[in-house]
């Protein structure tokens, strides 16, 4: 029996060490929704968008938001408040979906 793209990427993402959150005062900081399709670097079939975060951040490699925005995942994204810019994009990417 051959492997699916998904038992390949479940056992890739349980060989993943995620690294921890760096803590940060910088109270500008914003939590970007990343665009799996636009992080072909790292996503693949089946893998979520906490997939490409948990990826990159233990990588150490950028990935990009739907705003467009490039960054390293080093911060934890519960503490800040979300992109404007990206849910704007997010909420036209639903209504599209409709």
């Amino acid at each position: 029996m051959t492997e699916s793209t998904t038992d390949t990427v479940i056992k890739q993402m349980e060989e993943v060490d995620v690294l921890p959150y760096e803590d940060t005062g910088n109270e500008e900081q914003v939590t970007h929704i990343i665009n799996p399709p636009l992080n072909l670097h790292i996503w693949k079939i089946g893998m979520s968008s906490q997939d490409v975060v948990d990826i990159a951040r233990s990588r150490r490699q950028e990935v990009t938001a739907l705003c467009g925005y490039k960054f390293l995942p080093e911060l934890n994204p519960d503490k800040f408040p979300a992109c404007a810019p990206c849910m704007d994009k997010a909420a036209e990417l639903i209504r599209g979906l409709r």
